[in-house]
């Protein structure tokens, strides 16, 4: 029998003793220290045959028509699961430094006692559905791994991997198995909508991806010439529940059918994509960490996810800082003028800042520090600009309607100690 079987004949006397709940069967296959040890142990991380596997389940054949999972029902279980599955995973990959999957103390049974996270011991359970795989006390039922690429100090992939001929760069950012479509962040509106039901949370950016490269160009041209420009740690994709996108783009249709943005050479509703910093009391954006904490004074994960009205609310209602153009949402063009709101109350070297996606619309354009509460009748938006004998010294805008701006990106940099860093390449353009 040839590997590629014997890896298949093991794979399916897994799946048909998970399925079955057949215990006698499934303890043959957990034997500590036999063959199937460590390919069971593989199977179980996800790491084999990874292009054949489903994306969700790990345990049955995939089907491409399905973004490679082998049921609509596991496409969707993986869907609901995804943060915390993700979140799961990010544990596994720490422990694996100090663990060696060939060896006979590491059976399946065991590497998963070992994986404890998410305040809760996790353990096989093989009286849920069957596409689960094990439970965490503290969340419940989890699918069995996250559905796209992750690399270790083993050098395993686990996940979805990239069909043969598959443009990285442009892979959608959810099942990374198709393109995006044009003007979109993913392949499909089922990917859009597995999206929108695991938001709010995050999802990292590969490096070779197109918006990488994009959101990466946005930051350091914000920097400018004169400012040395910090290293970027990571860029995180932000996703949106579905109530929240949709009044965002309510109010774009709204503003467009005002202001007919579109007619005079701008995106619809005057969209801009701008940088804004605000107080962070906790590690998001840093290494795993990608769901928001409920901290009072984290403003950043605040906004990620209740979106920004109850920090509008707190301007308007307590004089919060930052009111030069009176109580609204502030954001830049100007990554060093943005920066200097993203302060952190954790001890930390990084800095995080959010590229919003703004609806500017008609712009009042100012050079003194007037105070408003809505911009001028007929305008949308308020813009201090500079110039000689302006009061700004860097450009700003205010909107004053929380539909007006979502998050749409977190960039992770070096921000406590900049003499540390060194300026990153800009990524070369297509």
């Amino acid at each position: 029998m040839d590997q590629a079987t014997f890896n298949w004949w093991w794979g399916d006397v897994y799946a048909r003793a998970f399925y079955n709940h057949d215990q006698a069967r499934m303890a043959e296959a957990l034997t500590p220290g036999s063959n199937s040890d460590r390919l069971l142990s593989e199977l179980l991380l996800g790491v084999y045959d990874s292009h054949r596997v489903c994306g969700g389940c790990k345990l049955r054949r995939a089907v491409a028509s399905l973004m490679y999972c082998c049921s609509s029902s596991c496409l969707r279980i993986l869907a609901n699961n995804r943060a915390v599955a993700e979140e799961l995973v990010d544990q596994i990959h720490l422990h694996l430094i100090s663990i060696n999957v060939g060896s006979p103390m590491t059976s399946p049974y065991a590497l998963l006692q070992m994986y404890g996270s998410l305040g809760g011991q996790i353990i096989p359970d093989f009286t849920l559905s069957p596409l689960h795989a094990f439970s965490v006390k503290s969340v419940g039922a989890v699918t069995l791994l996250r559905p796209f690429p992750f690399s270790h100090p083993l050098e395993l992939t686990t996940g979805r991997s990239h069909p043969v001929g598959m443009d990285r760069e442009r892979a959608c950012l959810w099942c990374m198995q198709k393109p995006m479509r044009d003007n979109h962040t993913f392949c499909s509106p089922d990917c859009s909508v597995a999206a929108a039901s695991a938001a709010p949370g995050l999802i990292k950016v590969p490096e070779k991806h197109k918006t990488y490269r994009n959101v990466s160009e946005l930051f350091f041209d914000g920097w400018g010439s004169k400012t040395k420009s910090p290293k970027i740690h990571a860029i995180w994709l932000v996703t949106w529940p579905k109530a929240s996108r949709e009044a965002f783009d309510t109010y774009r249709d709204e503003v467009e059918l005002a202001q007919s943005c579109k007619s005079h050479g701008m995106s619809a509703g005057n969209e801009r994509k701008l940088f804004r910093g605000m107080e962070r009391a906790c590690k998001i954006g840093e290494g795993s960490i990608r769901q928001p904490c409920t901290t009072s004074n984290c403003k950043l994960c605040e906004a990620l996810r209740l979106g920004f009205g109850p920090y509008l609310l707190l301007k308007r209602t307590a004089n919060y800082h930052g009111t030069r153009l009176g109580p609204g949402l502030y954001s830049s063009f100007n990554t060093v003028k943005a920066s200097k709101y993203a302060i952190n109350h954790v001890s930390s070297d990084v800095q995080v800042l959010m590229v919003c996606r703004t609806i500017l619309g008609r712009q009042y354009l100012t050079s003194r520090e007037d105070y408003f509460t809505a911009p001028p009748p007929g305008y949308d938006s308020v813009s201090g600009v500079t110039g000689q004998g302006s009061d700004f010294k860097d450009e700003e805008h205010v909107v004053y309607s929380e539909d007006a701006m979502r998050p749409a990106y977190l960039v992770a940099y070096c921000g406590g100690h900049l003499n540390r860093c060194e300026r990153h390449p800009k990524p070369k353009t297509k």
